[in-house]
């Protein structure tokens, strides 16, 4: 017998539906409030370890922890989402760099705390990765899952953005990371 091909959707009918998904909403806001701060510690780093105290050796090592986290972001992330609700591996995965950039922030500048913050933070930017690439394929499907994952890639680019116009204008207004 001949096999008949279903006639594939258009990629019209795909977006409406994507766009029409309150998780996708959810997702997108989160991810866009997560990665604010990223090109902050990305591009700046080195100047708010410096800002805090922490130079030379002490800040290498620093930032060599942002790269270690983010390793072990990714790998924890990985098993605990085989195992725990991927909400509850989202919260804790995510709000480790808001509590990394809370510590920085706060004054703590022992080396412990600082390289502590960076790791933190590094971590988070591993688990969203995969906490991503996990919620969109168990909300959506692998049929669109390129299609909403390029959208959340893509706000993660606006969010690097908007993060770098929020920080000089917060510099420009302050002289500071913080005031």
């Amino acid at each position: 017998g001949q096999t008949t091909l279903a006639k594939p959707k258009t990629a019209r009918q795909d977006y409406s539906r994507i766009f029409r998904s309150y998780v996708f909403w959810i997702l997108i806001v989160g991810i866009l409030l997560c990665n604010l701060p990223q090109s902050i510690m990305m591009s700046q780093l080195a100047l708010i370890l410096a800002e805090n105290g922490a130079s030379g050796k002490d800040a290498s090592i620093m930032i060599s922890a942002l790269a270690g986290g983010t390793v072990i972001g990714r790998l924890v992330s990985g098993v605990a989402l085989d195992r725990f609700p991927a909400p509850l591996v989202a919260t804790i995965g995510l709000a480790l760099s808001g509590l990394g950039l809370l510590v920085i922030a706060s004054g703590m500048d022992s080396r412990p705390a600082l390289f502590l913050s960076v790791l933190t933070f590094g971590m988070s930017i591993g688990a969203e990765s995969d906490v991503i690439a996990y919620l969109v394929v168990r909300n959506f499907g692998v049929k669109i899952y390129s299609s909403v994952h390029s959208i959340l890639a893509t706000s993660t680019a606006i969010a690097a953005v908007l993060g770098s116009v929020l920080l000089s204008l917060a510099i420009s207004h302050y002289g500071q990371y913080w005031q």
